[in-house]
């Protein structure tokens, strides 16, 4: 595992931690008696690279780079197009970074970033500690499921811009079967969701794998879609799954369907997920399965739903409220956000860019592809007039503290049974902005059972669509015997609470 370093000062990211982290391996090395070919190594990489030795005076190519570095070298790239139609899977331990003489912003801009344009499974980590810092990704059409997907554990993305184009494709996925990963400063998009944690049928664990979400901002949807497509996805299935899920500084919207949440969070067969957020802004959070959970702090200013008040290209506008609205790093991974901006100690904003007065307009985060790319500029850019509401909603919607008089109407519930689970949806019309809660109960031996519970928060008065998901155990039971569920939801806003309750019979199947 590559040691700590701590970047306190406003030294150049590489030649500090990169730099130091590989002195640090060297030293480890000579003592441990290795011979000294052993210690990690650079290794440079172009967009036209055709370097045999991968050097800086001769570059090499992305694939023959990788292929090339071990566990603990460093790939460094300058700033250009790598268009890698078949996606790039990495299989070592290696950091990938900006070669550290090339600066600027991080943006889909050759001019100052590298820049991968991935098809296939996307930019694909497929070993333990893998580390990508300050290049630019994008899926292609091609890449159906995520622009960045880290399958195993301990991954670090490190101001890193991210941004999907298929129709059903996120950001970032991570789903490994151990360990953790962090995030920094980092920006994950994609038409199916902005970032997604997918722990299934994970081995026991001593420890539950936590996932650090710092400086981020995470955007699902896109334009004309209706698409459910979650800010933030947290999934975890069968009895050894338990992630745990940190936010900090973190700005989350999810869009596409008036029915999607900002935050999501759902347990299945047994598995467990908790995401507990701090010092971020997003406006809705579900819950889906009963030990699944969103987790706030106990003073609510901390979580801000007002409208963030970004420009079309995700940077806070003078009078927005994310500027040094942020909490302490757990983990300083770096001391610079996304466009390059120096971010002082105990001065972090929300989301992953800082506020720089009379700084130049920042660059669009998607110039046109390269020749003979072609991908939905749409799916690239935030949509114009899009301001962080949610299904199309106004900025900022209403005001959960302004006391209309709660009403909630509940339709007879709908039940779709699969091989392994039931899921159990019902319309639910409320009156105001607030929380709408749903506990389904049956009854065993002459007491009621919950067997799920799901929690919406709305942000206006409207129908919403709650889906609650019976698990393997009430499945189970329905192939036993006829099923009588009792379906009560509760909406509550500042002016009080109101109840409507449902039943649902189904056959035995």
């Amino acid at each position: 595992m590559r040691p700590e370093v701590v970047v306190s000062a406003p030294a150049d990211r590489y030649s500090g931690s990169v730099r130091i982290r590989a002195a640090i391996a060297a030293a480890v090395v000579a003592t441990a008696c290795v011979p000294a070919s052993a210690a990690a190594a650079d290794i440079y990489a172009s967009s036209d690279g055709t370097g045999a030795g991968c050097s800086s005076a001769q570059p090499c190519s992305l694939s023959a780079a990788t292929t090339l570095a071990v566990a603990g070298d460093t790939v460094l790239l300058e700033p250009g197009n790598y268009v890698l139609p078949n996606g790039l899977e990495i299989h070592r331990g290696i950091t990938l970074a900006r070669n550290a003489l090339r600066r600027g912003p991080v943006s889909i801009d050759p001019t100052t970033t590298p820049v991968l344009w991935v098809g296939g499974s996307g930019l694909k980590l497929s070993a333990t500690s893998i580390w990508v810092m300050n290049i630019a990704v994008v899926g292609l059409p091609s890449a159906t499921t995520a622009a960045i997907w880290a399958r195993s554990g301990d991954a670090r993305l490190i101001d890193v811009m991210a941004a999907a184009t298929a129709s059903s494709a996120v950001g970032c996925l991570l789903d490994p079967l151990r360990g953790g990963a962090r995030v920094t400063f980092t920006l994950c998009r994609g038409p199916g969701g902005g970032l997604k944690i997918d722990v299934s049928n994970a081995p026991a664990q001593a420890v539950r794998p936590t996932f650090w979400l710092q400086n981020v901002t995470l955007w699902g949807g896109v334009a004309s879609s209706d698409l459910p497509a979650p800010g933030l996805a947290a999934t975890a299935r069968g009895a050894n799954s338990g992630p745990v899920v940190r936010l900090i500084n973190a700005l989350i919207r999810g869009t596409g369907s008036a029915d999607v949440s900002d935050v999501q969070a759902t347990a299945e067969d047994g598995g467990r997920v908790n995401v507990t957020a701090s010092t971020s802004n997003y406006r809705t959070r579900s819950v889906s399965g009963s030990l699944a959970a969103v987790t706030e702090p106990t003073a609510r200013n901390l979580i801000q739903t007002e409208d963030p008040r970004i420009d079309v290209n995700w940077r806070p506008r003078s009078d927005s409220p994310l500027i040094d609205a942020g909490g302490s790093l757990q983990y300083r991974d770096t001391s610079y956000d996304l466009d390059r901006n120096y971010v002082p100690t105990g001065s972090y904003p929300i989301g992953a860019y800082e506020f720089v007065p009379g700084a130049a307009p920042a660059p669009a985060p998607a110039p046109a592809p390269p020749p003979g790319v072609a991908v939905n500029p749409g799916a690239l850019n935030m949509p114009a007039g899009d301001d962080g509401s949610i299904g199309g909603g106004t900025a900022g919607g209403s005001d959960p503290g302004a006391g209309v008089a709660p009403t909630v109407t509940a339709r007879r519930p709908t039940a779709r049974v699969g091989r392994r689970a039931l899921t159990l949806r019902s319309r639910v019309a409320v009156s105001d902005a607030g929380t709408i809660t749903q506990r389904v109960t049956v009854r065993r031996r002459g007491r009621a059972v919950v067997v799920c519970r799901a929690t919406v928060d709305v942000t206006a008065a409207g129908t919403r669509t709650v889906a609650c998901r019976v698990g393997r155990t009430g499945r189970a039971a329905l192939r036993r015997s006829a099923q009588r569920y009792t379906v009560t939801t509760t909406f509550a806003n500042a002016a009080g609470r109101a109840t409507a309750t449902r039943v649902l019979r189904l056959g035995r199947r």
